[in-house]
């Protein structure tokens, strides 16, 4: 059974940088690429995430109130599942595709149903 304490809103956003991040990078490392690369203002209600060449390790930075959260993920085995095929330098997720991710699920090749507008009921 697992326990994860992250729990964000559902509607947080939550930003994926779309290019390998020295995790070596500490928060005001990746405050500056969200600044610089993304063009985005950290101390926003986002959650940014980054992840390593090998894909085994991310970090995420979080503005909560007078400070940022830093959060690291090293897999003991095997790789997180981000997708390969999407342009730009950010893609952006729901929290529920984020526990899909931290989990080690391929969230990506997930189908969510499409949304039925029935105009006829009989």
């Amino acid at each position: 059974m697992g326990c994860y304490m992250l729990s964000l809103a559902p509607d947080v956003p939550i930003y994926i940088y779309n290019d390998v991040t020295d995790m070596r990078k500490s928060i005001n490392g990746l405050v500056l690429l969200v600044v610089d690369i993304l063009k985005k203002d950290p101390q926003s209600k986002a959650l940014y995430l980054f992840y390593n060449k090998n894909m085994d390790k991310v970090k995420s930075i979080f503005w909560d109130q007078n400070g940022f959260i830093l959060l690291y993920k090293p897999l003991e085995k095997g790789r997180f599942k981000f997708p390969k095929d999407i342009g730009g330098l950010e893609y952006e997720i729901d929290s529920d595709l984020l526990q899909w991710l931290l989990k080690g699920f391929d969230f990506y090749a997930l189908k969510h149903h499409p949304d039925l507008k029935k105009s006829q009921y009989f």
